[in-house]
């Protein structure tokens, strides 16, 4: 796989807010993840970097969001106080903002792509020309202006023309 350009090296504005308040280890694993994610989506520009990003972002928030849960639901469980943390409520609301937010990045990621350059392929190069172009040389009924004495079908003037199919012509009304 190509490397990614050197301005993509490193995080954007969205990530780096992230990586400000983690930890070492989770630095290095929001690293990997997007990476992980880059490689998946492959960005071609800042666009779609920035939409990469968000959703890395999300994704990021979203697995913090869960070992949070988990922390208050075996308070809940245990009967212990929940103290500093928040509500399952307050992390219901967090999870479908989250969940809104990655779709609305795939959405943006998902219109950057329609936006693309569309690579066209010159007039006559579509491959079911080519192969109808090839069935005639090797029948011989058209001849190739590079073809070799060696290599030339022989020639189908022999042939003639078909003309066209009496049965298919209208019939004038008598």
């Amino acid at each position: 796989m190509p490397e990614a350009p050197a301005r993509w090296a490193e995080p954007g504005p969205a990530l780096s807010a992230l990586l400000a308040h983690a930890s070492p280890a989770e630095q290095t694993r929001l690293h990997a993840l997007r990476r992980d994610w880059f490689a998946r989506y492959v960005p071609i520009d800042a666009a779609e970097c920035a939409a990469v990003e968000a959703i890395v972002a999300t994704v990021w928030r979203a697995e913090r969001l869960v070992a949070l849960e988990a922390e208050v639901t075996a308070r809940l469980l245990d009967g212990r106080p929940l103290g500093d943390l928040p509500s399952l409520s307050t992390l219901a609301r967090l999870r479908t903002r989250l969940d809104k937010e990655r779709a609305q990045a795939e959405r943006t990621l998902r219109d950057l792509y329609a936006l693309r350059p569309k690579v066209t392929p010159r007039i006559g190069r579509h491959p079911a020309y080519r192969t109808w172009i090839f069935a005639r040389l090797v029948d011989g009924t058209i001849h190739s202006p590079f073809a070799t004495t060696e290599t030339a079908a022989p020639a189908a003037a022999d042939t003639p023309e078909p003309g066209p199919d009496p049965a298919a012509e209208p019939r004038a009304a008598a």
